[in-house]
């Protein structure tokens, strides 16, 4: 059984690796948007796809490597909570907060209940990649 979670796990990662890159060049592009009130209907798409492949990147973190290695582990299945906190004690994270963050973030993006400002949004999923990244 554990064997089979293990081929899975390296499935999820390898789907994670095309996240991780397109995340990564979606993140450079809009670097090199310059910050203002307004944006045109490109920049706009840009920063959508950036905000999309960040939530998917999250989720694939979050929800099926980290949960996969919980089960790997023979960890007790437990919150989203605490399979951060898991992820952390294993070393796999640098910080539990930057995932939390990370993780309101993007069910801001993904269930569009936020009442942040989308310019803030945008500051914030910058401000957060390069962890994300990181971690992966």
């Amino acid at each position: 059984m554990i064997k089979d979670e293990f081929a899975v796990l390296i499935e999820e990662l390898e789907f994670a690796g095309k996240a991780y890159d397109v995340l990564n060049y979606s993140y450079q592009k809009c670097q090199k948007l310059t910050r203002k009130s307004e944006y045109d209907v490109e920049e706009l798409e840009t920063m959508e796809a950036l905000a999309s492949r960040f939530a998917r990147l999250c989720d694939i973190m979050i929800q099926k490597i980290f949960r996969l290695i919980e089960k790997i582990d023979q960890d007790t299945p437990g919150t989203v909570r605490d399979r951060i906190n898991m992820a952390a004690k294993k070393d796999l994270i640098e910080s539990e907060d930057m995932i939390l963050d990370a993780r309101a973030l993007r069910n801001s993006i993904a269930h569009e209940y936020s009442t942040i400002a989308p310019d803030k949004i945008f500051e914030r999923i910058m401000k957060l990649t390069p962890g994300i990244l990181k971690s992966l």
